[in-house]
């Protein structure tokens, strides 16, 4: 079994954000719950995106290199198949729980 080196982010976060703002502006919110909305939205990007992360890889077989917003980096044990297959099914339920506003791409390498 090889260690990878893997490195994940979330895609079109500009426009998962401009949409959180042109929904209030449409609903003609006030400024305070669009900034509100926009925060929210943020944080459900970084800290939604690691517990993701941290629910579809095992835990004790990561070691976590770089955390920042939208981007993790870590070094994982696991076969090569079980580690696309984990990636890919990150990537399906990100599509699908941002309806297609937010995609995931990754790189990993021995």
């Amino acid at each position: 079994m090889n260690e990878w080196v893997v490195a994940v982010s979330v895609d079109k976060i500009q426009t998962f954000l401009t949409q959180a703002f042109h929904s209030h502006i449409q609903e003609r919110q006030s400024e305070d719950a669009t900034l509100k909305e926009i925060i929210n939205s943020s944080d459900q990007i970084s800290r939604g995106f690691f517990e993701t992360i941290k629910d579809n890889f095992p835990e004790n077989a990561m070691n976590w290199l770089l955390r920042c917003s939208g981007v993790s980096v870590f070094t994982i044990k696991l076969p090569e198949k079980e580690l696309e297959k984990r990636l890919n099914e990150l990537f399906v339920q990100y599509y699908l729980n941002s309806r297609g506003n937010q995609l995931i791409r990754w790189i990993y390498f021995p």
